[in-house]
């Protein structure tokens, strides 16, 4: 079975072409065109120009998935495809619609069933499309454990089964990735804020520590606002050799240009990503000791984090040896949609065998965006 997906939840307009054979996930070809230049000058998504970037970037893209997949065009492709996946939510609203639209017209014009998708349920099921892992549909890994970490969500996600969920905890206010941004921007450094700190980090000494937020906390919620708060008024104190209390307490106004050695940034850097990443570390540990998991899932954007995956690796080994590890390809942990393929084929299965699935031809008809989609 051939799955044409479509995702274009933020900022990367992304096209992949998957094959079901044997249970089994097999990723024909997965394009994404990047706006990250675009919005750097910005420092951060601007929704409607990621939208028009989108609009522009589209067809394309979709030109370049079925020639990588193999196929002389578009048109002869889409003989092959049986199902098309596209991301409804949660994102930009401009950017959602824009894909939506898009994948509605390719399902009324080709007369293709049409399934939407959560992207964050694409994250959890990235590593179906990690060849390297031969994770199976059918494979016995459930029930599982999964952390999402990306620059909108921070989530511990009990997946019974396939498709069945629930949110053990997530992020009080902001989302990890969010957090590396910010404190991105605090040190000078540019966007995304994500792989400058960690590439950073790398130079810097553990000459100053955070606490760890919510460290001693009886539930599996994150904070991250008191931790960039805490790096924002280290790095005052570095850049005007002065006290906390005679930065803050200037009138009419503090002054808050940051001006920081290269050496005092990569401290920081080093300080802020242990910090969080222990964070992460241990709510997640604290959700597998109530034990009964067959294995561990990490997805998300941050999920291409060197340390992080050290870091969780080594500690549920220890924890517990016989808990699987499932990472995605670093190349799968950003935003695409060859994540989208696994549960676009899974969904459709399922209510095929409730209903004939006839009903998804005319979703073209139905389909709306949901910016703030929850996962359920």
């Amino acid at each position: 079975m051939h799955i044409l997906t479509v995702e274009t939840s933020c900022d990367e307009t992304a096209v992949a072409i998957g094959q079901i054979v044997a249970n089994r996930v097999k990723i024909l070809s997965h394009a994404v065109a990047s706006q990250m230049k675009l919005h750097s000058a910005w420092g951060g998504v601007v929704p409607d120009l990621a939208a028009r970037e989108h609009l522009k970037n589209l067809v394309p893209t979709l030109e370049e998935a079925f020639r990588k997949a193999g196929f002389k065009s578009a048109k002869g492709g889409f003989g092959k495809i049986k199902l098309i996946g596209v991301t409804n939510g949660p994102g930009l609203a401009p950017a959602l619609i824009t894909g939506l639209n898009f994948a509605k017209t390719l399902s009324f014009f080709w007369g293709k069933p049409l399934m939407p998708i959560n992207h964050l349920e694409g994250h959890l099921y990235a590593p179906w499309i990690n060849r390297d892992l031969e994770l199976g549909l059918r494979d016995r890994i459930f029930p599982a454990l999964g952390l999402l970490v990306s620059g909108g969500h921070t989530l511990l996600i009990e997946m019974r089964d396939h498709l069945e969920y629930e949110i053990l905890g997530g992020t009080l206010d902001d989302a990890v990735g969010e957090a590396f941004d910010k404190v991105a921007r605090i040190v000078g450094l540019g966007y995304p804020g994500g792989p400058l700190i960690s590439k950073l980090a790398l130079e810097g000494d553990p000459d100053y520590s955070f606490s760890v937020p919510l460290k001693n906390s009886g539930d599996l919620n994150f904070s991250f606002s008191g931790l960039k708060t805490a790096v924002l008024y280290k790095a005052l104190t570095l850049s005007k050799n002065k006290s906390l209390k005679e930065v803050l307490g200037r009138a009419p106004k503090p002054d808050l240009g940051i001006k920081l050695t290269k050496k005092q940034k990569a401290d920081l850097a080093r300080a802020f990503e242990s910090t969080a990443i222990e964070a992460l570390k241990l709510k997640t540990l604290k959700a597998l000791k109530r034990g009964g998991y067959r294995s561990f899932i990490l997805g998300g954007g941050v999920a291409a984090n060197s340390l992080l995956r050290e870091r969780l690796e080594l500690s549920i080994n220890e924890f517990d040896p016989s808990i699987k590890i499932y990472f995605p390809k670093k190349e799968h942990t950003g935003d695409n949609a060859a994540m989208l393929v696994p549960p676009a084929y899974l969904r459709f299965c399922r209510d095929k065998k409730i209903s004939s699935g006839k009903k998804y031809f005319d979703n073209w008809k139905k389909i709306e965006i949901d910016p703030n989609l929850k996962l359920h």
